[in-house]
């Protein structure tokens, strides 16, 4: 049992939880050389070339009622990076 997070409905018991992203986020992978070894010295193996993608920044859990017509969120926007850091002295 377990309260849908969409329309605050208490679900019977057995019913299944289903969990949905609801904000994404964008994110930029590094370049990572020698990712892909997994500990055997002996043979060569390609390095992660990194890139681009998405990931799932929140996620609620949903009724089946819920589930049949949830629609996610938009993207979030990155936020601004900071101009100056302040450091407490």
């Amino acid at each position: 049992m377990f309260v849908c997070q969409n329309c605050s409905r208490q679900t019977q018991r057995g019913e299944k939880a289903h969990r949905r992203p609801t904000i994404y986020r964008d994110k930029v992978y590094p370049y990572r050389a020698e990712a892909n070894c997994w500990h055997e010295p002996s043979k060569t193996f390609p390095a992660d070339p990194g890139g681009k993608g998405r990931e799932v920044e929140m996620e609620i859990t949903i009724c089946t009622s819920c589930s049949e017509d949830f629609k996610p969120r938009m993207m979030r926007q990155a936020a601004a990076a900071p101009t100056s850091i302040r450091h407490r002295g």
